[in-house]
């Protein structure tokens, strides 16, 4: 997770990622669907690229970086809760536990609806939905409505993430091509 890192780092990081894509694939467009990813770098500064917006007539739940750069008053933001759901994916029993504890450490049973404004979040949706009362809502469902790509069945569609997972990449086909 880049929620705990320096932004100066992080916008590095994006920029070589980006730079090694473009010197191993043809790209018509790069989407960074990492919420403090897109944050943290300049989207005018790229061509082609597709970052996460974050609406302000929205309460969002995200990282600590992420409310820094930000720095709106509508983010309820956590240090160590990314981290937390990396580590313990796997453990449901675990993975509740922590949920349940930030959901009222956040006091998010405050809100009617709140954004998932870190993909770790979205992840453990359900498990947030089991102890909370408000409406919870993908940030990743804004960028698959932005995207605007003439699909075709001859298309070439490479989707790269942080870990090997074919199906969170069919997810993320699916959700293109729909």
């Amino acid at each position: 997770p880049y929620g705990n890192k320096e932004k100066i780092w992080l916008k590095k990081r994006i920029q070589h990622i980006i730079e090694f894509l473009k010197s191993q694939y043809k790209i018509d467009l790069i989407v960074i669907a990492c919420n403090t990813a897109s944050v943290a770098i300049n989207e005018q500064d790229y061509k082609n690229i597709i970052i996460l917006k974050f609406e302000p007539e929205h309460t969002y739940l995200t990282t600590r970086l992420t409310k820094q750069i930000l720095s709106q008053t509508n983010i309820i933001d956590d240090k160590n809760l990314a981290r937390q759901i990396e580590n313990n994916i796997f453990n449901e029993q675990k993975l509740n536990e922590i949920i349940k504890k930030h959901v009222i450490k956040l006091n998010l049973n405050s809100y009617k609806e709140i954004v998932l404004g870190c993909t770790h979040y979205e992840l453990v949706k359900n498990s947030f939905e089991k102890f909370c009362t408000c409406k919870f809502i993908n940030n990743s469902s804004f960028i698959i409505d932005s995207i605007s790509i003439e699909k075709s069945d001859d298309m070439n569609i490479i989707i790269l993430t942080s870990k090997e997972d074919e199906s969170l990449k069919n997810k993320i086909r699916k959700l293109i091509m729909n």
